[in-house]
């Protein structure tokens, strides 16, 4: 027995992908926005560091220059994170808390992450600090 006309049209078409499941372990984007509002933070304070260290009317413009790229270097990714769709909820910080990060080399509980992260904008910091010191002292 022959298939009518409009079920045969359905069987030779091709199957609908089911919509894919995002992996939210690979993208950077999945951490918390706190940690890149600290990271962000951080190097903003350096810079603020800097200034009050080294600070004068003929470096305003440098200064200006300086934290307008920095800006660009964190709300630049933020907005474009925004472009793509919709596809489930960021990432809580006390989801993050308890289920770590899974990354290229493995598991990593939230403490690993954190330190991780913010490892180069406290020693960014440490190194402002310290030169704004040298600075007063000499």
């Amino acid at each position: 027995m022959e298939m009518p006309v409009h079920t045969k049209a359905f069987a030779d078409a091709a199957p609908i992908a089911p919509p894919l499941r995002r992996n939210r372990a690979p993208h950077v984007f999945d951490l918390p926005p706190a940690l890149h509002i600290g990271v962000f933070g951080g190097f903003f304070v350096y810079l603020g560091a800097m200034w009050a260290a080294f600070g004068e009317p003929q470096l305003i413009i440098p200064f200006a220059i300086f934290a307008v790229f920095l800006a660009a270097a964190f709300i630049v990714p933020a907005l474009w994170a925004r472009v793509a769709p919709n596809d489930g909820p960021k990432s809580r910080w006390s989801e993050f808390i308890a289920d770590g990060f899974v990354c290229e080399t493995g598991h990593l509980p939230a403490g690993g992450v954190i330190v991780q992260v913010m490892i180069m904008p406290v020693m960014l910091i440490g190194w402002g600090l310290f030169l704004a010191v040298v600075r007063q002292l000499v």
